[in-house]
């Protein structure tokens, strides 16, 4: 702290202004999670990736298919209006029950259209990430990434404010458990 404010002295004293420091919101959970498909592979228990607590939503994609989207959203961010979002950082709580599947996708989207049609930006670095049968957290994007979008406060403040989640069986068949997602906004 008084770091900080000898730095802002100094630059104050030599006529310059202090970078505005960086700041964070979150990590922030969802509370609303949806299937956004009617596919053959669909998810069971969404709702049970809101929280961390063991119960998690379950999909069993057949070798070499994805699930169904998962989407969630209603994150509750409240960055200030005039402030730039610099990165989007999602993290999935998830695992297998046998070693064979990864994470296919993560992305952004910013509507409620029912379909994932509304995807901005692209999936983020990190992805496909494979996963192992012991429940960790599985970590997406970053301070710095935008994920291919040209994000605002408006966008990230709103309840349709929504990450995709796709899962992908490599080979043999697991079956993909996520028990929570949990999602931080980085902005100056």
């Amino acid at each position: 702290m008084r770091f900080a404010a000898l730095l802002m002295a100094a630059a104050q004293a030599s006529g310059g202004t202090a970078a505005a420091a960086p700041s964070s919101s979150g990590p922030l959970s969802p509370s609303i999670a949806t299937d956004l498909s009617n596919d053959f592979y669909p998810w069971t228990n969404v709702g049970n990736v809101l929280v961390s607590d063991n119960s998690p939503a379950t999909t069993a994609p057949d070798p070499a298919n994805s699930s169904n989207v998962l989407r969630v959203r209603g994150l509750g961010f409240a960055i200030p209006g005039g402030a730039t979002i610099n990165g989007v950082k999602v993290d999935i709580e998830a695992k297998v029950s046998a070693l064979g599947g990864r994470i296919n996708s993560a992305d952004l989207a910013t509507n409620n259209l029912g379909d994932s049609s509304d995807q901005i930006g692209t999936a983020t670095s990190g992805v496909p990430a494979t996963l192992t049968t012991s429940d960790a957290y599985y970590t997406f994007g970053g301070s710095a990434d935008l994920w291919g979008s040209a994000l605002t406060p408006a966008i990230v403040n709103s309840a349709n404010f929504s990450v995709d989640l796709t899962m992908f069986t490599v080979s043999g068949a697991p079956t993909f458990s996520v028990d929570h997602v949990r999602v931080t906004i980085y902005y100056t």
